[in-house]
């Protein structure tokens, strides 16, 4: 397998990320873990095979896990980013630029809620249904993604740019918007939904 694995950990999701690193290490992947972790958590990780990374705090939000995942790629890497939730696979097809899959139960309304502006948040709606639901058949997920490092740095340079611009509610979760609306926008960006 070419790509490598990683997730976010935290002290309150530690046990799931024990069994995410024993799956992960079961399919055959290695990998890292983004996240602020004991000496404990860091050692056992470790003896599992995978590196503790902590996050680079710039932003104070959802970003500096982002970009500092793009900090620990290497130019050309694949990475397979899940929730500590969500086990990890190998074996995945490598065709295109993303393998996610689709979000079943998100209704596009309430991921556009972070969006300051009403205008903006009609036009994303809009944006949404004809780029991303009747094409892929529902939102996607940033649940689980496979993604190329050029994908993850256009990403992470994305969401950047968007707080930067005060376009959304730092207080509100974005991450199905900024995920779904980068595929959106991003035309050059091949995609694959991944079937369970």
């Amino acid at each position: 397998m070419s790509y490598i694995a990683a997730t976010h950990l935290t002290p309150g999701n530690w046990t799931a990320g024990i069994n995410w690193m024993r799956k992960a290490k079961s399919a055959g992947l290695t990998g890292f873990i983004l996240g602020d972790l004991s000496e404990e958590a860091t050692a056992k990780a470790k003896e599992l095979g995978f590196k503790v990374v902590p996050i680079v705090k710039r932003h104070g939000d959802v970003r500096d896990l982002h970009n500092t995942l793009v900090d620990n790629l290497k130019k050309g890497q694949r990475c397979l980013f899940t929730y500590s939730d969500v086990s990890p696979k190998g074996g995945l097809s490598e065709a295109r630029d993303v393998t996610c899959s689709r979000e079943k139960v998100l209704d596009v309304l309430s991921v556009v809620i972070p969006i300051n502006n009403l205008y903006d948040r009609a036009k994303t709606v809009k944006l949404f249904r004809e780029k991303v639901e009747n094409i892929h058949q529902g939102l996607l997920s940033p649940r689980y993604v496979l993604g190329t490092w050029d994908f993850w740095s256009g990403f992470a340079a994305f969401q950047n740019y968007l707080h930067d611009k005060n376009y959304l509610d730092p207080g509100l979760a974005y991450n199905e918007l900024t995920f779904n609306l980068y595929i959106a926008l991003a035309g050059s960006v091949s995609l694959e939904i991944a079937h369970d």
